[in-house]
């Protein structure tokens, strides 16, 4: 592969680009799109050609030359696709009543430009990341807005990137949006190629941070995607891989389900495996150390157990905090209310330990008392590293409330009951001796 390309060679024929397994999904929003758009009207003007940057490319099979997995980059050459399907449909538009170019005819002007963009002989030019790939075929290459719903978030944004690409090209004449495709053809891009799967997962955790910054979620993912490739052989990672990511498939489609944000829960359910002392940011404290210390000594198929059964507790995780916003307990409706982070590592240990809801509204009454106190109270003591004890002894009930009656003894004075009454008065005082808020 030529690594120094304009973006027309770099589509151009047969090649066919698909984003990886253990790739992020699209994530770019309005500012993005809006900064590729003055870019590329930005070249319009002068007679040098916009540079798109560098794309990691690694060839996926040796007998077949147009198989191609981008390894970064794949936020902008999705981006270059749903440009150009938009541009398409605004040109379309425009043909009805002009002429679009002076050697082709219209429809033959606009097949070349689906070709060299969008679809060459039955095969996109681009295939989305695995679980976002059908919605991305339909609505982007197949141009069909109405055969899915967006079920992930980067669905969403998919859709969001169309629309407002559409909008801002039916302001535009015909001669500046041909001018924008010109400009679009001419871009050059530099291309480095890889050729072993290991290091390109390698490669991609690099370069993450470049660009829109990944989610914690995203750096699990493809943290995991590297450990697999370390430890099987090729033909295994493959199916393991496969495996892992229809579970975060899975994920991601509770994500659009759930009101707190995807790294918030993760945060939580890591805390509610190893403890108050995890740092989701810290690889000295977060689930890298977490995995070596399990595994160090393990064989390589104990290595992808703990990976596999990790993998589908988080699952679980997403799970239980959708049925617990979705609970019909008044206890959960006064935990949202208060919203104290530190209880909700214990929720998520509780779905891990109990089945019954009588159980689990135990659990929530017991947490409600230590949430409403931290609220009142004010305290600047670190409620966390007092929790920490609590939460690694909860297997029971029992536990939770001997464990959260310590918390709230005179014995630790912050969380007391004098404290608390000292919290109720000035709530009374800063409401003008009015009743209480709604809570």
């Amino acid at each position: 592969m030529n690594p120094n390309k304009t973006i027309k060679e770099f589509f151009e024929g047969e090649k066919q680009y698909t984003i990886p397994v253990y790739q992020r999904a699209y994530s770019w929003d309005e500012k993005q799109w809006n900064d590729f758009l003055e870019d590329l009207l930005e070249a319009t003007k002068g007679d040098n050609h916009y540079f798109f940057g560098n794309v990691l490319l690694e060839k996926t099979d040796e007998n077949k030359t147009n198989g191609i997995d981008i390894i970064d980059g794949q936020q902008r050459i999705t981006t270059i696709i749903i440009f150009a399907r938009a541009l398409i449909n605004a040109l379309e538009q425009k043909a009805k009543n002009q002429r679009l170019d002076e050697e082709k005819s219209n429809e033959e002007f606009l097949r070349y430009i689906k070709e060299d963009f969008l679809i060459y002989r039955s095969k996109p030019k681009l295939q989305a990341v695995e679980y976002d790939r059908d919605y991305f075929k339909d609505v982007i290459i197949q141009n069909d807005n109405n055969k899915h719903n967006p079920q992930t978030p980067s669905q969403e944004r998919i859709k969001k990137a169309k629309e407002f690409f559409t909008k801002e090209l039916e302001k535009r004449g015909s001669q500046e949006i041909l001018a924008l495709f010109k400009a679009l053809e001419n871009a050059e891009i530099l291309s480095v190629p890889f050729t072993n799967k290991k290091d390109s997962v390698l490669m991609f955790e690099l370069q993450n941070n470049r660009g829109k910054d990944l989610t914690n979620l995203e750096k699990l993912k493809s943290y995991l995607a590297y450990q697999i490739y370390t430890y099987c052989d090729k033909e295994t990672a493959e199916t393991k891989l496969r495996e892992i990511t229809d579970i975060f498939k899975e994920i991601y489609r509770l994500i659009n389900a759930i009101k707190n944000n995807e790294d918030s829960i993760l945060n939580w359910f890591n805390i509610s495996k190893f403890g108050f002392e995890y740092r989701e940011n810290d690889n000295e404290k977060n689930y890298k150390k977490e995995y070596k210390r399990a595994t160090e000594t393990k064989s390589n198929e104990e290595k992808i157990a703990w990976i596999e059964n990790y993998v589908k507790e988080l699952k679980n995780a997403f799970v239980n905090f959708k049925e617990f916003e979705g609970s019909k307990s008044v206890y959960k409706d006064y935990l949202l209310y208060l919203n104290v982070w530190e209880i909700y590592p214990f929720i998520l240990k509780a779905y891990r330990i109990f089945k019954g809801e009588q159980e689990l509204e135990q659990v929530f009454k017991a947490l409600e008392i230590i949430a409403l106190r931290d609220k009142l109270v004010r305290t600047r003591a670190d409620l966390a590293s007092r929790l920490n004890s609590v939460l690694k002894n909860f297997n029971s009930v029992e536990s939770l409330i001997l464990g959260l009656q310590k918390i709230c003894s005179d014995e630790w004075r912050y969380w007391s009951d004098g404290n608390f009454s000292n919290g109720l008065i000035n709530i009374y005082k800063e409401n003008d001796k009015k009743s209480l808020p709604t809570y």
